[in-house]
């Protein structure tokens, strides 16, 4: 193979791992490259040697598509994992803001600031899941450059992602406790016994 002929070789070889969006190739490529460099000393390649170039192509191929396919059900579950905490948080604000409404005259003092806590205590739970998805767009983003540096990067927010949904969940539970307790807090009204 002459000089030309292996510089042609492994530019098309790099655009079509650029056409593919893949921003590295794999190393028994590489490998199988440099093997045709040093054992061939730019004499011309024999057909069979093509075939090993090929499988790893293919396996290239593969191995990026996979890649695709784990990236894309990482999104979608966590897409989901930050609606159902959306929705859980907004309809549980929404529900203690229309019992609160019915209540307003029959709780106790103490029962009104247990429903305010309770408020506060989900609105602080939606700022956090706003702020998880905020993460997981940066984590995404961080992925997609691919470098070894911004992999790390995209750990740390994945890692803050999980911790950020964990502790929102964790407060739509002490909420819902705190809601509970407010149900104890309601002024009891004696009937009135008429003879």
């Amino acid at each position: 193979m002459h000089s030309d002929d292996t510089e042609n070789l492994i530019r098309s070889h790099l655009e079509q791992l650029k056409g593919n969006r893949n921003a590295a190739a794999h190393i028994a490529t590489l490998e199988s490259l440099l093997k045709k460099l040093k054992n061939n000393n730019f004499i011309e390649v024999e057909d069979d040697d093509d075939e090993p170039l090929e499988i790893t192509i293919q396996i290239n191929d593969q191995e990026h598509q996979w890649e695709v396919e784990a990236f894309r059900s990482s999104v979608e579950a966590s897409q989901s994992v930050l609606k159902a905490c959306l929705v859980i948080t907004g309809g549980s604000a929404v529900a203690l803001l229309a019992f609160a409404g019915s209540a307003w005259n029959s709780l106790k003092s103490e029962g009104i600031e247990s429903l305010g806590i309770t408020l506060k205590i989900l609105g602080f739970a939606i700022f956090l899941t706003a702020l998880a998805g905020c993460s997981k767009y940066l984590a995404q983003h961080y992925y997609l450059l691919r470098k070894p540096e911004h992999k790390t990067i995209g750990d740390r927010f994945q890692n803050l992602f999980l911790l950020l949904i964990i502790s929102s969940y964790g407060l739509i539970l002490a909420a819902y406790f705190e809601a509970g307790n407010m149900l104890s807090m309601f002024n009891i009204v004696r009937p009135i016994l008429i003879n």
